[in-house]
């Protein structure tokens, strides 16, 4: 359990200049100090403040000559509620600036995972006519702050809230591990969405000292019919136990949900077929809903 509780919570610029940043306009001020949703602490200090530090020293430092070899590929930059500048990355939809997008897919990222190691993964979406869009959490990799769960969940329903002002005609997420649980939230908070693919999120998080109001099964909608589920049994992060009332809850309200014997955890796939069939299966989802 301890070593699970460390994984889980673990239109700008154009052109493949990495270097250059897209940056959001600021939200208007509130007048209150820059960093200011990092006070709440709402799953304990040992989970918020000790673990947070081990999970980052997990995730790795970020290097973004990882990512100077991927096509349509820019940095991009978003100012937070309180003023903290998060940082990712956009695989621009067809790697051609002259070619309009089909929409969006939002990516939330698991613990110990850098946006930077992840983008690349998803090129995938990229080719089928996606923008796609990865940030490093609150205090991880290349964005300011401290990682504070309800920083990082506040954070979540901006950067959706923004993405969907900009006119794409499809709204997708895509959540890894506690980048699910995030995306889970986020929708519960009442953000606008076409679907949503959430990818090994344990039923509760309660279990690691959340309130309970935050747990997965405490928000998937009573009408789930846009959501999508994926568990494997192979799975040692987020195991069958840990999943299974979440995948029967999300059943019963409509979800699709999958179930593979050969799937692990989100990028931790030992056999590249296994790796391909989550793949194959995210892309579907998605192109299937694309308007």
């Amino acid at each position: 359990m301890a070593l699970t509780a460390v994984l889980m919570f673990g239109a700008g610029c154009s052109g493949d200049q990495v270097g250059a940043m897209q940056v959001e306009e600021r939200p208007a001020g509130s007048g209150l100090r820059a960093g200011h949703l990092e006070d709440e602490i709402v799953c304990g200090a040992w989970t918020e403040r000790i673990l947070t530090a081990l999970w980052r020293l997990l995730a790795g430092w970020p290097d973004e000559s990882r990512v100077a070899g991927l096509a349509g590929v820019e940095r991009v930059s978003f100012e937070t509620a309180d003023q903290r500048r998060l940082g990712g990355y956009r695989l621009r939809a067809y790697a051609d600036w002259s070619l309009p997008p089909r929409g969006y897919v939002l990516i939330g990222p698991g613990n110990a995972m850098l946006a930077d190691q992840v983008v690349g993964e998803f090129a995938f979406l990229q080719a089928a006519g996606f923008d796609v869009y990865v940030y490093d959490h609150r205090g991880y990799g290349i964005s300011e702050g401290k990682s504070r769960f309800a920083a990082i969940r506040a954070d979540y329903v901006a950067i959706i809230e923004r993405l969907n002002g900009r006119g794409y005609p499809n709204h997708f997420l895509y959540g890894m591990s506690i980048g699910g649980v995030f995306m889970l939230n986020a929708l519960g908070a009442g953000v606008g969405y076409d679907a949503a693919l959430i990818d090994s999120p344990p039923s509760r998080i309660s279990d690691h000292g959340c309130p309970a109001r935050f747990d997965p099964v405490a928000n998937v909608p009573q009408d789930a019919a846009r959501l999508g589920f994926i568990f494997g049994h192979r799975d040692t992060v987020v195991p069958p136990g840990a999943w299974r009332e979440l995948a029967a809850l999300a059943r019963e309200r409509g979800a699709v949900v999958v179930e593979r014997a050969d799937l692990a955890h989100p990028l931790m796939d030992r056999a590249p077929a296994a790796h391909r069939t989550r793949m194959t299966i995210l892309r579907a989802f998605f192109t299937d809903r694309a308007r």
